[in-house]
């Protein structure tokens, strides 16, 4: 009797821990299966640069909400991040595919879920559920606090590159910066990404060029998925996480570029006006996926 009630009560204690948010993950590896217990089956995968809120953990192993229900990931491949973490006040919440009622639903988050926000829209958040990102009504969520702050603390970042000030933006700037991420260094380094959208900042900083974001990025043949020759294959379809985080994270004022107002692949081409500019930095080693920096 006495084991049946201590068994008992452990249960509890772990249910009531799959349900309270504790901070949040960053997953580090290319791809990272997701399961559906400690060394249990695969129940999907996450994409390096996604953020997980974490409410338990096992040794090696943690325990993360997953489109409404417990899994575990392995911590070798995630550490933490600072994230802003809302969660659910509603018993269930539909996560949209778009900021209104008007889009489908993707599934839905359990009351007192945790979820990461990736960004804040006229009383819609667009936050990380499961794999992918969708849109839940902020009328039915809360800042998450623990400790009093409503975004989970993380450790100093150990990369380089150099600090500018940091802009703020609208949300429609935020993600013209993570499509040109997207566009310009898709299949690129994560430092890239964000060494891209800081060329963007540091254009509208100088006064050689439009001082707006959206004026920066519609510049003629600057940026190809403003190009109207390109449009079509770039401008349209999801933004990956990564390219939203390093559009904020260039907006804070991180800047891998050194200050750059130009870059290049020096794989594919070497324009006759590098030659007057000075460069700041490389950033890659493939063809594939390396940038030259410069500045005048």
């Amino acid at each position: 009797m006495r084991r049946s009630t201590f068994l008992l009560g452990v249960l509890l204690l772990l249910s009531s821990a799959e349900a309270a948010p504790q901070f949040a993950v960053e997953v580090t590896a290319s791809r990272l299966n997701v399961r559906n217990r400690v060394m249990g089956s695969i129940l999907g995968q996450v994409d390096q640069g996604d953020r997980l809120v974490v409410t338990a953990q096992s040794g090696s192993w943690l325990q993360i909400d997953w489109g409404g229900r417990s899994a575990w990931i392995s911590s070798s491949y995630a550490r933490r991040t600072a994230a802003t973490i809302d969660v659910v006040t509603a018993s269930y919440l539909n996560v949209r595919s778009g900021p209104s009622t008007g889009y489908s639903v993707m599934g839905s988050a359990r009351g007192g879920q945790g979820l990461v926000v990736l960004q804040r829209r006229s009383g819609w958040n667009l936050v990380q559920f499961d794999s992918r990102a969708g849109w839940v009504s902020s009328s039915y969520t809360r800042p998450f606090t623990n400790g009093g702050s409503s975004t989970a603390p993380a450790p100093p970042p150990a990369s380089s590159g150099g600090r500018s000030p940091a802009m703020q933006a609208t949300a429609a700037e935020v993600e013209i910066l993570a499509r040109i991420c997207k566009g310009e260094a898709g299949i690129a380094s994560y430092e890239n990404k964000v060494a891209v959208a800081a060329v963007v900042l540091n254009r509208v900083r100088s006064r050689r060029h439009p001082n707006s974001i959206r004026s920066v990025a519609h510049q003629p043949y600057q940026f190809s998925c403003y190009n109207p020759n390109m449009r079509n294959r770039l401008y349209y379809g999801p933004i990956p996480q990564d390219c939203w985080r390093a559009a904020r994270e260039a907006l804070a004022g991180r800047d891998p570029s050194l200050g750059a107002t130009f870059y290049f692949n020096p794989y594919l081409v070497l324009p006759s006006w590098a030659r007057g500019m000075t460069r700041t930095v490389r950033i890659g080693t493939r063809r594939s996926d390396t940038h030259d920096f410069y500045r005048p």
